[in-house]
């Protein structure tokens, strides 16, 4: 901790970015009594193990797991009531299936990977594996890769380190470990959930890594990856090889459905319309080839507004009843009843996928549920549901306004 000329102390401090920080981050909270210097990694737990051990920062995030540590090796640390992330980690331990299916007891016996034993994912799996699952932990073989936060800490017998450097994922993969706790290291599936392939079967995939794997190379392919549609309507749409159509955007849920968004150069040639093809045999290609996939093709534009309108189709959504919150990058979307399951779609799935393709968090809503929330929270009333959707900025006719849906 420093002092100014004043006598305010400047606070060394880890935190990273999220909704509930940005304010005080970028100066609009701020405190005569205090100063804060953002000065911790990227991201912010990488600071977390320095903090405890080393002093090395004044204030910051902490895990829970790692302050409650903290606080028994008796670390000097107090903690705010301000929770500023958290998740279920039921998610965050996995096998490979291709070795065959595992229950949560069958582990027992067995090698389980996790990256250190006393961090926050750990702890919390192997709470979930005892207490829902009847797990015996001390029968498991914990295979780590660091210490913990806190260097008083020592793990228990039955942890065993790996060597530096190694991959507890890809041993996983391997079958060289039963099981993973790994949280944000889980590998993602390239294949598509329900798609079988036997040998001599040619499919379209996307190469999204090439990487050594001792003497070997390793190509990673894909067929959930979102560039697999941007890639095949390139080789369908020669106006889209050829740079006069651009595919601004492509959000998906792979097996289910696509969004993508496209807008052309020439304004003689319609983007939705050429990606379509005639009776739909362009779209149909990449269609069959994703083996039924729903696709929506959305008119890009640089205007919010009518980006969240098109994006929410096929439900019909009024400019004028589309609210952004700059400051929170969130809007609030009024539809009407009959309207409401169309644009927030089947598990939510509709909505989500808009939401990723404008890249602002959307609620979608009916004119009594916000105006019910506008009087609780004094917020500004919702305007009547009436008249027709508005024409796009860029001149669109309805087709061009529309998502182009064609389903096998």
């Amino acid at each position: 901790m420093t002092t100014t000329a004043i006598d305010t102390p400047t606070l060394r401090t880890n935190l990273a970015d999220y909704a509930v920080t940005k304010a005080m981050k970028d100066g609009r909270v701020r405190s005569d009594l205090v100063q804060l210097d953002f000065c911790g990694p990227t991201p912010a737990h990488n600071g977390f193990k320095a903090m405890v051990r080393e002093n090395k920062f004044d204030a910051g995030e902490l895990a829970i797991v790692t302050y409650l540590q903290a606080k028994a090796y008796g670390k000097p640390y107090v903690l705010l009531p301000a929770p500023i992330s958290g998740r279920f980690q039921h998610h965050c331990g996995g096998f490979n299936i291709d070795f065959g299916h595992l229950h949560p007891k069958d582990i027992e016996g067995k090698r389980v990977g996790v990256r250190s034993y006393a961090q926050t994912t750990g702890l919390w799996i192997r709470g979930i594996l005892r207490h829902e699952h009847g797990v015996d932990l001390d029968k498991v073989t914990w295979m780590t890769l660091i210490d913990g936060h806190l260097a008083e800490y020592q793990d228990p017998a039955n942890c065993v380190r790996l060597p530096a450097g190694v991959s507890i994922p890809d041993m996983m993969m391997k079958g060289e470990l039963a099981a993973a706790l790994l949280g944000e290291d889980m590998p993602k599936d390239e294949r598509v959930r329900g798609e079988a392939f036997s040998p001599g079967d040619r499919i379209r995939t996307i190469v999204i890594e090439v990487r050594k794997d001792g003497p070997r190379v390793r190509i990673v392919v894909s067929r959930a990856h979102a560039d697999l549609v941007r890639r095949l309507f390139e080789l369908e749409v020669p106006e889209i090889a050829d740079g006069i159509i651009e595919i601004k955007r492509v959000v998906r849920e792979p097996g289910y459905r696509t969004k993508m968004a496209v807008i052309s150069q020439d304004p003689k040639i319609d983007c939705i319309g050429a990606c379509v093809g005639v009776r739909g045999s362009r779209i149909k290609a990449v269609i069959d080839e994703l083996r039924g996939e729903r696709i929506d093709i959305i008119r890009w534009s640089d205007s919010l507004e009518t980006l969240i309108m098109n994006g929410l189709k096929p439900a019909t959504i009024h400019l004028e009843n589309i609210f952004p919150d700059v400051d929170s990058h969130s809007a609030v979307v009024l539809v009407d009843e009959d309207q409401q399951s169309l644009a927030i779609g089947k598990k939510g799935q509709n909505v989500r996928l808009a939401s990723r393709l404008c890249g602002w968090d959307i609620d979608i809503k009916t004119r009594a549920e916000f105006e019910a929330d506008s009087l609780v929270g004094g917020g500004p009333q919702a305007p009547a549901l009436e008249g027709e959707a508005p024409a796009d900025a860029e001149g669109g006719v309805a087709f061009g306004e529309a998502t182009e849906e064609i389903a096998p």
